[in-house]
């Protein structure tokens, strides 16, 4: 299964490399197979709706929560992480950041609503 989720990471990544957000179809797939999902809004757009199982880093605070992330995703900076925020632009920043700092499958998950 793990080789299954790293796989799918891969293609996504790869895609959200291309076009900056990956398909919502397959994100919703990784996220299914066990990726978390960070989304880097602020607080007040967080307080005005959210996914009930991501978790909130505001983008501004990334780079100072980066050892949150990792444990996020069990010390494992190869395991599939998802970003979302209200539309890709920040996610993409974000995924800059971590893939900066050893974080290798990170995918943009685009806009949050999306993937309800």
């Amino acid at each position: 299964m793990r080789s299954i989720v790293l796989f799918i990471a891969a293609v996504l990544t790869a895609v959200g490399c291309a076009s900056n957000v990956a398909d919502a179809g397959e994100v919703r797939a990784l996220h299914a197979a066990g990726a978390p999902i960070i989304d880097v809004r602020t607080t007040q757009e967080w307080r005005a709706g959210h996914l009930d199982d991501s978790t909130l880093i505001p983008v501004h605070e990334l780079d100072t929560r980066l050892a949150e992330v990792a444990q996020i995703v069990g010390g494992d900076r190869s395991k599939p992480l998802i970003i979302v925020c209200r539309s890709g632009t920040r996610a993409q920043r974000a995924l800059q950041l971590l893939k900066e700092n050893g974080f290798t499958a990170v995918v943009n998950g685009g806009a949050w609503k999306n993937l309800r």
